[in-house]
């Protein structure tokens, strides 16, 4: 805060550029930062594949007398990714019957990614990247177009 006083009467123009910048890279770190979160979703759009798994162990949490609605359990699912064998624990919906000894779900092959039920989907972490990747595209326009005119001189240049 200091810094930013003592900025604004040294440097007017300076505080007044850092100013601007502000919401540009409150932008571009929220976008980073849900790039780096929805990774695993793309990966699973790109490269993610469906297959059926067996049901090794269920661990129930249908068990109690009265499950919380969003409450979820959990089962241990062995399926084929290609030559290998794999056993992985996954989340379920209490409301979901397993009662076949199958689920159907969708994974990574060669990943160490964890699988997952089909149809089960991340859309809000998607929504945020393009969102943010948006916003990050409307404030540099305005920086483009400061630093624009700033070149072409239009713009009085500070002299030292």
């Amino acid at each position: 805060m200091v810094g930013g006083l003592i900025q604004r009467y040294v440097d007017p123009e300076g505080h007044e550029q850092a100013q601007k910048m502000k919401p540009f890279l409150v932008a571009g770190a929220v976008f980073l930062v849900s790039c780096w979160f929805s990774l695993t979703e793309f990966r699973y759009m790109i490269w993610g594949q469906e297959t059926t798994a067996a049901i090794v162990t269920d661990f129930d949490a249908r068990g109690q007398e009265k499950p919380a609605r969003n409450q979820r359990g959990e089962v241990r699912v062995s399926f084929s990714d290609g030559a290998e064998q794999r056993s992985h624990q996954i989340p379920i919906p209490t409301s979901m019957s397993v009662e076949s000894g199958r689920l159907q779900i969708q994974y990574i092959p060669g990943s160490s990614v964890a699988p997952r039920l089909v149809g089960e989907r991340y859309w809000w972490a998607l929504a945020i990247v393009a969102g943010s990747g948006l916003c990050v595209l409307w404030l540099m326009r305005g920086v483009l177009a400061e630093a624009r005119e700033y070149s072409s001189g239009s713009r009085k240049k500070k002299r030292r």
